[in-house]
């Protein structure tokens, strides 16, 4: 299971965590704050988003925000693409799909990418 954490000093990680044991293994390491992690199907590699900060969470670390993928062994994220929200896998796993728009109290217009 991959899950998000947030610490007020410490800010967020991406964890993952063995539903035998209960052990948790941290797998970025850059502070930030993330949302939204997806398994690819052979579930060797996460997708995710990395936000831009807000007024309740802050914009300190908020650096280089978009959708990144990161190996579950834990490797270097990589960047995909600045914008973007709710990333996840093709069924076959070649592809990231992603929705861009539909802010709030802005524009209305989704697109799925």
């Amino acid at each position: 299971m991959a899950f998000v954490t947030w610490d007020d000093e410490e800010m967020g990680t991406i964890q993952l965590m063995n539903w035998g044991t209960k052990q948790t293994n941290t797998l970025t390491t850059a502070k930030g704050i993330y949302r939204t992690p997806a398994f690819s199907p052979d579930g060797e590699n996460l997708v995710y988003r990395k936000d831009g900060g807000n007024g309740h969470q802050g914009y300190t670390h908020c650096i280089e925000p978009g959708i990144y993928t990161i190996s579950t062994s834990g490797s270097e994220a990589k960047f995909v693409v600045p914008n973007g929200e709710y990333p996840v896998y093709s069924t076959e796993g070649d592809r990231i799909f992603y929705q861009t728009g539909g802010f709030i109290f802005g524009s209305l217009t989704k697109s799925f990418k």
